[in-house]
Formats: structure tokens, C-alpha cells, sequence
């Protein structure tokens, strides 16, 4: 596990210091990737709220758009499921994340 510090929009991970675009959300750690999602302000659309990070603080990647008829609505939960990080948005869509390439898969609805 690495050593993790938040605030605000800036994240400490092992000793580096990382600057987001906005205020962090969660954060999940998952095979070897720090994912972190953070919350736009209000009246700011940002489809791509989730980046991965490594644990030398090095951003990897911003997340994979979703579809174009889902999309103005971000990514509002992470979390670890049966080996697998879910996520879901908004629009009451769930989506597989590939820790690896920051790619996602819509697996269907949630009920809000």
C-alpha cells in the first residue's frame, strides 16, 4: 500500500506531490494504480474525473469517456468489487475500469 495524503485538489502519494484540477473525491488503490476520482464544482461538467496515478506520482492516465449518450455526467462513486473497480456516474450507468489504460465498460444500471 502506499502512503497517501490529500488536500484539497493536491494528493501526497509515497513523498510526491500531485496538483488535480479539482477537489478530490475517493481514492481506491488497485493492482499497483492509485485511482483517484475527484468532484468537479458545480455548473463544471468534467466526464474524465478519474486519472491513475503510480506510486512514484506519475499520472498514467484520464479516464476513457463514456459513450457519447451518457456523457455531461461524471463519475460520482469508485470502488473495489469481486477483483474488480466500478464505477458509477450520474446518469445511473456502472462501468468495469481497466486499472491499466484508464478504458471502461458500461455493465449496466444501478438503482440510485
Amino acid at each position: 500500500m502506499s502512503d497517501i495524503e490529500i488536500t484539497g485538489n493536491r494528493v501526497r502519494i509515497n513523498g510526491t506531490e500531485v496538483e488535480l484540477r479539482h477537489e478530490v473525491g475517493d481514492i481506491v488503490e488497485h493492482e499497483g494504480v492509485i485511482l483517484v476520482r475527484f468532484d468537479p464544482p458545480s455548473g463544471v461538467t468534467d466526464e474524465t474525473n478519474v486519472v491513475g496515478i503510480s506510486p512514484q506520482g506519475e499520472k498514467l492516465w484520464d479516464i476513457e469517456q463514456p459513450e457519447q449518450q451518457f456523457r455531461e455526467s461524471f463519475f460520482k462513486s469508485i470502488q473495489k468489487k469481486d477483483g474488480d473497480v466500478l464505477l458509477k456516474n450520474w446518469n445511473s450507468h456502472e462501468y468495469r475500469l481497466n486499472v491499466r489504460d484508464g478504458s471502461i465498460d458500461r455493465v449496466g444500471k444501478w438503482d440510485r
